[in-house]
């Protein structure tokens, strides 16, 4: 198994190498949502392992196999969350439309009438009775955000931003993405919510580079969630069903892991 001297394990989080067992201080350098990839030394076979919730006995991990061979299972102990102004940030590999957050993020369009992915996703769940309530507060114009009822969602409340489309980096893309997360805490925190669920806002077909657009969204937040002290947001999640998206999501998050 990965525990014999002829296996290394890569943390793609942080880049950096573990050999031998997980055990010890080492459980330190491993948190919740990390990636840990599996590398046989002798040929070019690798696998993803990936950490899972905590359960009784520790966070767990899956997807343990390496062609024939069945890896040991890897047990890390379970870490702290990570909080901003005492309010948990989580990315998450999910169906947003499945969240039980008091409110959840659409990524909209302008005329705020559906569309494709997450967006479509939304209002098809919801029922035609979000058309209908989005129709009054269109246009949203990309940057800003307004707030619906969530009908047939778990989530009881949506909120509608548009993101920018990525041209180049030079058009002001930045500011307009970051100005639609903070549009959607502000209107979180007037409403008094307790938690809420973000998509990776513009990074599908919008185009926004992966990286640099969930840099701008934990920013964003944790910039916000620091500026205003009483608050009652406890929870903020930013979830994407897409692996390489969640992976960024990820390696975003760790740059505020105190």
């Amino acid at each position: 198994g990965w525990q014999r001297a002829n296996w290394e394990l890569r943390n793609t989080r942080t880049g950096e190498m573990l050999s031998g067992k997980i055990n010890g201080k080492v459980t330190e350098k491993i948190k919740h949502g990390d990636f840990l990839q599996l590398s046989n030394k002798r040929i070019d076979d690798q696998v993803n392992i990936v950490i899972l919730e905590n359960d009784d006995e520790g966070e767990r991990a899956t997807d343990n196999t390496l062609g024939n061979n069945i890896l040991d299972e890897i047990i890390i102990q379970p870490s702290s969350p990570i909080k901003v102004n005492e309010c948990v940030l989580q990315s998450l590999q999910a169906d947003i439309t499945m969240q039980d957050t008091e409110v959840i993020v659409n990524a909209a369009k302008l005329e705020l009438n559906g569309g494709g992915g997450g967006d479509g996703a939304i209002h098809r769940t919801a029922g035609p009775d979000l058309e209908r309530a989005s129709k009054i507060l269109a246009p949203c114009h990309p940057g800003s955000a307004v707030l619906t009822p969530g009908f047939g969602l778990q989530a009881k409340w949506i909120i509608h931003t548009v993101g920018p489309q990525y041209q180049d980096g030079k058009q002001g893309e930045c500011e307009v993405l970051a100005s639609a997360y903070r549009s959607c805490l502000i209107i979180a925190l007037k409403s008094g919510f307790t938690s809420i669920t973000f998509p990776a806002i513009s990074t599908g077909i919008y185009g926004y580079p992966k990286d640099a657009a969930t840099e701008i969204a934990w920013d964003t937040i944790a910039q916000v969630l620091k500026e205003n002290k009483d608050i009652s947001l406890k929870l903020v999640r930013v979830a994407s069903l897409n692996d390489e998206t969640y992976d960024s999501l990820n390696k975003a998050l760790g740059k505020w892991i105190i």
